[in-house]
This record gives C-alpha cells, structure tokens and sequence, in this order.
C-alpha cells in the first residue's frame, strides 16, 4: 500500500516527466549515433575491398605486360586469378550483408595465403 502511494507521488511530479524525456532523448541520440557508425564501417568495407580488387588487376596488367619470359609468370597469374575471384566473392557477401559467406571466404583466403607461404618455404624463395 505504502509502495503504491509512492508511486502516484513520484508520478505527479513534472520533474519526474522531464527526466523520462531527457532520458529517452538521450537513448535515441546514442541508437542513431550507433547506427551511422554501422553504415560507415560497412561503406568501409566495401570501399577497402573495391580498392583490393582493383590493386589486384593492376598486379595481373603488370604481370601480363611484363616482358620477361619466366616459368613462375603462368603460376603467379593464377595465384593472381584466385585472390581476384576470392575478393569479388567477398565484396559480394558484404554488400548483400551475408556474414557468413563472407567469414566462409575470407577464411579461405587466409588458407590460400597459408598454403602460398607453405610452398615458398619449400621452394627456398
């Protein structure tokens, strides 16, 4: 009974309303501050995976016109060729927002990227 009447205390007083709003408010400010934090990372994202892709085609441009005839120039453009395909593959995932898909990629990225440094080693290079 005492708890009731401290409510209807509490709730009749303005002050008690304008701190609720203030409250309110605030939580809204953070969860839309919050929000655009999530766009900008995930515009990040796609930008940073864009650049790879494009760095990547200059890589196979340069190695195509390079003039040198070499036996390891047919292995590094399909080295070049799988991290191209792998990074489409990934700026795909992120911009269709499927996580995991993308962790499924980029893990076979990283594999790739073990196996080339497994094979260096044993090649001396």
């Amino acid at each position: 009974m005492l708890f009731r009447f401290e409510i209807k205390k509490v709730v009749k007083k303005k002050m008690t309303f304008i701190l609720l709003a203030v409250l309110l408010l605030l939580v809204g400010i953070l969860f839309y501050f919050y929000q655009m934090q999530n766009r900008n990372q995930a515009t990040f994202q796609i930008e940073m995976q864009q650049e790879n892709i494009r760095s990547i085609k200059a890589a196979i441009t340069e190695t195509r016109e390079d003039p040198v005839k070499s036996s390891k120039k047919n292995e590094v453009l399909q080295e070049y060729k799988r991290e191209l395909e792998l990074a489409e593959d990934i700026l795909d995932a992120i911009q269709k927002k499927d996580t995991k898909r993308e962790l499924f990629y980029q893990i076979k990225e990283k594999e790739n990227l073990l196996q080339d440094l497994k094979k260096r080693k044993y090649l001396h290079i």
